[in-house]
């Protein structure tokens, strides 16, 4: 092989590589996915109103962590691809948890409502990062999401899905 092509071989690794990933990710959010499904209403008066305004303020903070990591791990010489890398079956299995426990969220996030849906997710992915205290898991996971819902709907005037929890939430 060439000599250019072998060290620029030598230096992907999985942070390269999961730096590309956001790097995608939050191009496809930007530039596809939020104008594609977020509806932005004409006359809105405050740019932090607009329903696009936070997903736009996410995809960038990912946009700036993919090359933050990227640069750095392009940067970082010392190990290949296949030294020292290993797939650690703790890591994957959480992973994939936490990866259906957002597939599960959002599939029953209209049934459940914001408030209780947020919630039970929440408190399941702080669950599966390994967080042992359930007065911390617990509270942040009542607190929050009741926080972020006065929020968007007493502030931004944004209706959220209450579900279930909708004859409760009528009078807050």
């Amino acid at each position: 092989m060439d000599n250019s092509v072998n060290s620029i071989a030598g230096k992907i690794g999985p942070d390269l590589v999961s730096g590309l990933i956001f790097i995608v990710f939050s191009l496809c959010l930007l530039f596809w996915l939020i104008p594609l499904g977020i509806v932005e209403p004409k006359n809105v008066r405050y740019a932090a109103l607009s329903p696009s305004y936070y997903p736009k303020i996410i995809a960038f903070v990912l946009l700036i962590l993919g090359l933050v990591i990227t640069i750095h791990s392009y940067l970082k010489f010392g190990k290949k691809w296949g030294d020292g890398y290993e797939l650690h079956a703790k890591g994957f299995h959480r992973t994939s948890l936490f990866i259906a426990t957002l597939i599960i969220y959002a599939g029953t996030l209209n049934i459940l409502g914001f408030v209780l849906g947020s919630s039970l997710a929440l408190f399941v992915s702080m669950s599966i990062a390994g967080e042992r205290k359930y007065w911390i898991t617990l509270g942040t996971a009542v607190i929050l999401p009741m926080v972020l819902y006065l929020f968007f709907l007493k502030i931004a005037r944004i209706p959220i899905p209450t579900g279930i929890l909708s004859s409760i939430l009528v009078g807050v």
